[in-house]
């Protein structure tokens, strides 16, 4: 696997930003030309995946089972 040196990821701050900038226009144009309905339902299934995260970075309570006293 490649560092992020030899991908180019650690390069001009300028124009890691121009890059993303364009790349932020083209999606723009892309969702510009399709319908809201697409749009929309895109969005709501985007919205449904991430929410399956919610709370995933957290630890869950143990359920502590009674202890038999003798």
């Amino acid at each position: 696997m490649k560092s992020g040196d030899e991908q180019g990821l650690r390069g001009d701050p300028a124009k890691a930003w121009s890059d993303n900038e364009e790349s932020r226009r083209r999606q723009l144009r892309e969702d510009a030309g399709r319908s809201l309905a697409e749009n929309l339902a895109e969005g709501l299934a985007l919205s449904e995946y991430l929410s399956t995260f919610t709370g995933a970075a957290r630890p869950r309570p143990v359920k502590l089972q009674p202890v038999a006293t003798a």
